[in-house]
């Protein structure tokens, strides 16, 4: 089986694109561990939003939903994968790069009285990821990449009409949830669609494969 899947990598050489997501969890936890947050990530709305329990679940679903999306369009269509994994990837990095740089946290987090299911698997969760290296947020700026490309894709708009509207919801609801839950400020969330509303007009509006047929990665071509 593990044959099979590397020749079949080796046919489709743009799905070694896949390998970012090794990246990603090594770089995550790396700037947990070694970035000290200096600056303060907080608006007076923030203070409006109250703790709401129904949104851990869109909250969580963003776990499967990031790799998920990723090897489903790596098998729907070459060029809505490479076009989210250009939004996705490079905006993922950006947000890296502003961490390392402009190391951000959060001061929003309350105390959650009810001991139900959901809020339980909440404070599981607040003790696993340190309100640290915030802005912009990847829970958002994943998310709407990937409702980007579902919305964009030519194919998605002629086989799933209905499906392509329910997953840009799905998205858009795990967006929501970043505040809801206290993970996030309103100004993660701006932060965070603001770098897909970037690499998304040049993945969609420029030739940005033409750039990289420039450069090593052009074999992920």
């Amino acid at each position: 089986m593990v044959r099979s899947l590397l020749h079949w990598m080796k046919a489709h050489p743009y799905s070694y694109a896949m390998f970012y997501l090794v990246i990603y969890v090594l770089v995550f936890f790396t700037l947990e561990l070694a970035v000290e947050p200096k600056y303060l990530v907080h608006c007076p709305l923030d203070d409006a939003i109250p703790f709401c329990q129904w949104f851990v679940p869109f909250y969580i679903s963003w776990l499967p939903a990031f790799p998920g999306s990723l090897i489903f369009f790596l098998l729907f269509d070459k060029t809505d994968f490479q076009n989210l994994c250009f939004v996705m990837m490079n905006g993922a990095t950006f947000c890296f790069l502003c961490y390392i740089l402009w190391p951000t946290m959060l001061d929003l987090r309350i105390p959650v009285e009810d001991g139900n299911f959901l809020a339980q698997i909440m404070q599981l969760l607040w003790a696993i990821d340190t309100p640290t290296n915030v802005c912009p947020s990847l829970h958002v700026s994943v998310s709407t990449a990937i409702a980007l490309t579902v919305l964009k894709s030519k194919k998605m708009k002629g086989r799933h009409p209905v499906g392509r509207w329910l997953l840009a919801l799905w998205m858009v609801l795990i967006c929501i949830s970043t505040v809801f839950v206290k993970q996030h400020s309103v100004i993660d969330v701006l932060c965070g669609a603001s770098v897909t509303a970037g690499f998304g007009l040049i993945a969609y509006q420029t030739d940005w494969k033409k750039l990289v047929r420039k450069t090593i990665f052009r074999y992920m071509l």
